[in-house]
């Protein structure tokens, strides 16, 4: 169950001031929050540090990369689910303060 995003925020995101919908938005917002925290998860330190985080605490660049991810699988049900270049694009600008860069 997600718990980074609230599922009044996820209907504001989504624009849908209805209940009919709710399971499949709680589906897919759980989906969203695990890409963008397995995103995140680069290193051991940080896969100590996510999962501290509440709804009232998670960083604003990721609340903001879950409701990107949440918007782009509520809009593409499998037709077209590609996750297009731009989607991780800007998701990884949002998070790149919640990774560890990568040494080569």
């Amino acid at each position: 169950m997600a718990t980074l995003v609230t599922m009044a925020q996820a209907k504001l995101q989504l624009r849908i001031p209805t209940d009919e919908s709710d399971a499949d938005i709680s589906m897919k917002l759980d989906q969203a929050e695990a890409i963008v925290i397995n995103k995140c998860n680069s290193t051991a330190w940080w896969r100590a540090v996510t999962p501290t985080w509440t709804a009232a605490t998670v960083p604003r660049g990721v609340h903001a990369a879950i409701l990107i991810v949440l918007t782009h699988l509520y809009e593409h049900r499998g037709d077209d689910m590609g996750m297009d270049e731009k989607l991780w694009e800007a998701v990884d600008r949002l998070i790149v303060a919640f990774r560890d860069p990568v040494i080569s």
